[in-house]
């Protein structure tokens, strides 16, 4: 039996930092599959600059997109590439 899901790692830019909480990460986590983790820089938050989360998606194609995210109203652009 072939599985129609992978386990895959993104990298997300360009997220504000007053947006920077796990609601925001799952947020863009599901537009591609089901959120499962973050890694420790993230968590720890070590660098402001990307974030990187784990995730099971059933997309065949390489992730590499620009998302609009809204918080407290404004929208921000953030890009979304697959590792």
């Amino acid at each position: 039996m072939i599985s129609e899901s992978r386990v895959i790692w993104i990298q997300i830019y360009g997220i504000p930092l007053h947006a920077w909480e796990e609601c925001s990460f799952k947020s863009v986590a599901g537009r591609f599959g089901v959120f499962l983790d973050f890694d420790d820089a993230t968590m720890a938050k070590k660098r402001l600059d990307v974030a990187r989360l784990k995730l099971r998606t059933v997309r065949r194609g390489m992730i590499d997109t620009i998302l609009h995210l809204k918080v407290l109203g404004i929208s921000y652009d953030v890009w979304v590439v697959e590792e």
